[in-house]
């Protein structure tokens, strides 16, 4: 399984698993010309005995959510993928321990680098785990590791020769090449002239942004002032014309007017980011790693293998 495909799987799960309670906000709708009624509606326990504050998640009306009962309600729906995850975190652990596996910082740092490619920053990076997956920094980090670690674990015993190496970093450089991604703005036209007075504005000092949103044509960008985000240099859903204008650009410089699919466009290169080469060990490390996933057995088949050796037994 590729790495890559590994990464989305293993999200999958994890947006499953990580739950976020959340505060439920209850809003009371007041009819055109009444005044609210600002006295506070006392939770209605039913015929049970009274419940202390501290044992309420949330009141809806009159009603009360118990924290037992929204326990009982996540056990229920999510307990079985939650309970497998940590008993697989268990078996893996017992694993390492065993035939004295680890994972360096830099071999996480490494995977965490690859994973944040194509954001514009660690922090947007981070909010969208957390906004979409429920995934905080730790989580996202202890992940990466637990992933790497089940890597070794799948390949400890595949011989890899100094050959197979040789070719195969022989036959993917692109996968030992230092990776540059940038990001790119842009203001798109139904007109050559108008590109051509949006320059001129732009050199007067107006904002590129501010003029995106006012003049771009592109719906998808224009609300953002026109940001196609940080992409690879050689993005193959970019018009060749424009990544070729703007790998040659300074940052912070502007070009145009360039012919594009949807009529003129102004661009502005806004950030660029550089990758220092591997060293000859890291590529070796690197063609080793991949060689051998690729002779491996499925990462789901280690896990599975991994809960039976170590007798992983439900109560």
């Amino acid at each position: 399984m590729n790495k890559h495909n590994l990464w989305k799987g293993l999200i999958a799960l994890q947006a499953i698993c990580m739950i976020v309670l959340t505060v439920v906000v209850v809003v009371k709708v007041v009819p055109v010309g009444d005044k609210p009624d600002e006295t506070p509606i006392k939770p209605d326990h039913g015929d049970s005995e009274m419940v202390d504050d501290s044992e309420i998640a949330a009141v809806v009306g009159n009603k009360v959510i118990t924290i037992k009962a929204l326990h009982q309600a996540l056990v229920q729906n999510y307990g079985e993928d939650m309970l497998n995850k940590l008993m697989l975190r268990q078996a893996i652990d017992l694993e390492t321990d065993a035939y004295g596996l680890a994972v360096t910082d830099e071999e996480i740092r490494e995977e965490l680098n690859e994973r944040m490619a194509g954001y514009g920053s660690d922090f947007e990076f981070y909010t969208t785990m957390k906004n979409q997956l429920g995934m905080s920094k730790q989580e996202v980090l202890a992940d990466i590791k637990y992933q790497l670690l089940l890597e070794k674990i799948s390949i400890r015993e595949i011989y890899v020769s100094d050959q197979q190496i040789q070719d195969y970093i022989l036959l993917h450089p692109g996968d030992f090449a230092p990776q540059v991604h940038i990001r790119i703005a842009w203001i798109v036209t139904g007109s050559e002239q108008l590109a051509r007075l949006l320059l001129e504005k732009f050199e007067e000092g107006e904002s590129f942004s501010d003029l995106a949103r006012r003049y771009s044509e592109d719906e998808f960008t224009a609300a953002s002032g026109g940001d196609l985000g940080l992409v690879e240099a050689r993005d193959p859903f970019i018009e060749e014309k424009v990544l070729k204008t703007a790998n040659s650009m300074a940052v912070g410089a502007v070009a145009g007017p360039i012919a594009v699919s949807q009529g003129f466009a102004v661009i502005q290169l806004q950030e660029r980011q550089e990758e220092t080469e591997l060293d000859y060990n890291r590529q070796k490390e690197r063609a080793r790693r991949q060689i051998a996933l690729a002779e491996s057995s499925p990462l789901s088949e280690v896990e599975s293998s991994l809960l039976h050796k170590y007798a992983a037994t439900v109560y």
